[in-house]
Formats: C-alpha cells, sequence, structure tokens
C-alpha cells in the first residue's frame, strides 16, 4: 500500500511539473525552462534545468525588443549541476514587448534550439510601472542622453560712474566647467557637479581701490528635485577659496515648468563677502534646435558693494552627435553709475 501511494504521488509531481515548465528532449538528457510571458522593466532572471549533469558547450539566450531587428546574445551560467541561469538588466528591457530563444551548443558543435527559434521565439508583453514609464518619456525627451559636459565663459561689465576715463572701469570674467548626470528619479530628477572662478587672476577691474582682489576658485554641486512635471528645485553648494581666505555660500533656484521644455526660473545665489546674484529667466523650447534663454541679474559682485542691474539674451544651438554652442550678449549697468557697457559670454557643452 505504501509503495503504491509513493507511486501516485511521484505521477502526480511530475504532472504538475511538466505543466509549469517547457521539457525540450533533443538529446540524451532534458531541459526544463519555464517560459515567460510578461516581463518588468527591472533586472530580470532567466533559468533553465537539466534533469541530468548536461555535457556540452553552452547554453545561449538570445533577446530584442519588439518584433524586429537584430537579438542580441548573453551565455547562461551554470550554477549547479543542472541549473544554469542569466540576470539581464533593466536597461536591457524596453516595452511593449520583449523576444527571447534559448538555444544550447553541444559538444560536436552543433547549435541546437532548446526554447523558441530565431523564427518562432517566445514573446512577452512588458509591464512597465507609472514610474519606469515616466523615465522612459524623460529620456525620450531627452533623446537618450543623460550626461552632459559643459564649458563656458562669462564677461560681466557695468561701465564706468563718470564720463570721464576708460569705458571698462567695473567688469569681472568667470569660467565655468561642469558634468550633469540626468538620474531621472522620482523627484530627484539630475545632479550637476563642477568647478568654477571668477574675478581674481581671470580678470577684472573696480572703480575703486581695494584691499585685497576680488574673486574666488570654487567647486559646487545642484542637486534638482522636480515635481509632477511642472515644478523644480534646484540647490547649489559651493566652496572654495579666494586671496581673502576660504569661501562658502550656497543658493537656491524654483522652477516653473519641467526642465526639458519650455520654463521659468527665479532663483538666488552668493559666496560671502563676494556678493548676491539674483535672477530670473524664461527658456523657450519652441524653435527647432534652439534654445532661447532671456535672463534678468540684479548682482552684488564681484566684492559685494553697488547693485548692478544685467538683462541678457542667450542663444543655444543644439547640433548634430548631442553637441551644443551657445553665445550671450547683454547690457550692465551698475548703481551710481552714469552708463553701462556690453556684457557676453560664449560655451560649448556635448550631451550623451
Amino acid at each position: 500500500m505504501s509503495k503504491s501511494l509513493t507511486t501516485i504521488v511521484l505521477v502526480l509531481g511530475l504532472l504538475a511539473f511538466s505543466q509549469s515548465a517547457y521539457a525540450s528532449k533533443t538529446s540524451a538528457n532534458t531541459m526544463f525552462h519555464w517560459p515567460v510571458s510578461s516581463i518588468s522593466v527591472k533586472d530580470s532572471y532567466f533559468a533553465i534545468e537539466w534533469d541530468a549533469p548536461w555535457q556540452g558547450n553552452r547554453i545561449t539566450l538570445h533577446y530584442r525588443n519588439g518584433s524586429e531587428g537584430d537579438f542580441q546574445s548573453i551565455d547562461l551560467v551554470q550554477i549547479n549541476k543542472v541549473r544554469w541561469e542569466v540576470m539581464l538588466p533593466a536597461q536591457s528591457i524596453v516595452g511593449p514587448s520583449f523576444e527571447y530563444w534559448i538555444e544550447s551548443l553541444e559538444l560536436d558543435g552543433s547549435s541546437v534550439p532548446r526554447f523558441g527559434s530565431l523564427e518562432h521565439p517566445q514573446v512577452a508583453k512588458v509591464v512597465t510601472s507609472a514610474a519606469n514609464k515616466r523615465r522612459n518619456e524623460y529620456i525620450k525627451d531627452h533623446k537618450g542622453r543623460r550626461n552632459v559636459l559643459d564649458l563656458s565663459f562669462r564677461h560681466y561689465d557695468f561701465g564706468r560712474p563718470g564720463t570721464m576715463g576708460a569705458r571698462s572701469q567695473d567688469s569681472f570674467n568667470m569660467l565655468e566647467l561642469s558634468y550633469t548626470y540626468r538620474l531621472l528619479l522620482p523627484m530627484l530628477y539630475q545632479l550637476n557637479v563642477g568647478f568654477a572662478t571668477f574675478g581674481d587672476k581671470l580678470g577684472y577691474t573696480l572703480p575703486y581701490e581695494s584691499t585685497y582682489r576680488p574673486g574666488a576658485y570654487y567647486a559646487f554641486i545642484k542637486p534638482y528635485w522636480e515635481f509632477w512635471d511642472w515644478l523644480g528645485i534646484e540647490g547649489v553648494f559651493l566652496v572654495g577659496a579666494g586671496p581673502h581666505g576660504v569661501v562658502g555660500g550656497g543658493g537656491l533656484t524654483f522652477r516653473v515648468g519641467p526642465i526639458r521644455a519650455s520654463h521659468v526660473d527665479f532663483g538666488f545665489w552668493g559666496m560671502g563677502k563676494l556678493g548676491l546674484n539674483f535672477n530670473a529667466k524664461f527658456v523657450w523650447t519652441g524653435i527647432p534646435h534652439v534654445l532661447v534663454d532671456l535672463q534678468t541679474e540684479i548682482i552684488t559682485m564681484p566684492d559685494n558693494e553697488e547693485v548692478g542691474f544685467v538683462p541678457s539674451v542667450k542663444l543655444t544651438g543644439l547640433l548634430p552627435l548631442g553637441i551644443r554652442v551657445h553665445g550671450l550678449i547683454g547690457y550692465g549697468i551698475r548703481k551710481g553709475h552714469q552708463s553701462g557697457w556690453i556684457n557676453w559670454g560664449v560655451g560649448l557643452g556635448w550631451e550623451f
């Protein structure tokens, strides 16, 4: 009675196993695979098992997104005597569908389709969460580019306080190198880090005598958060040094509208004794391959004395291969000055 009961349990177990796994018996061994009919955009494992230790060269997973194009290939890794598996990273899975098939390379050099085939692959529906769907839309808006390198130079000029003397009696230069990575996480959209310098040995003029050379060399970090695709907040934290010692500072920018489309910014930043910069800008993306930036700055830099006013226009050209070039023109004038003068800037960037 006990022997019969054991036989029945084994038979029922084999029947249940055969319904959940696909069995491929094209050689001395039988391969079992659990077909994937739906898959999420996350790190995903594909596995097979043999009924006994398999003697062969390798097991390969062929996969692609959608129903067209070439298959990519990745070999499964042996976990134990009978189990083989491989992990596909989330970035390898893109909706709306995912196709794959499994092939073995035997000892004699022959290739055997074990599950599906090149002509008839397994088709799985890609299940995308709201967050992943939104991230894919962001990546599409940025043309698949999540890294940005930027180098820019800016000349601020506030003219002269009187009618006599040289034109540029109140000016300074600024140079900045930065790198941005678009994390595209919920809320935390991107992170910008870099190095900048202004005044001091980069160049400045003052309409009066100063006890030290105004300017600084500093590093900065700017995290940017975006909420509900229309409200953004960017903080800036910076630390550096100048002729008068160590300096620190920071700032905050509020953005109305998504950063990847037309938007309006209101912000400020400053560095101790060196002054403050309050700014407002409107960025328009309505012209193909061009960004138009209308900006106004109220500034006390480079020595935190009188207030200056600088309206400007910046045009950025979006070239092939992610290359960006920009030019800026504006007019600056300082409180107490009788006339102002031209401000200008240039820059080069690369999105990749």
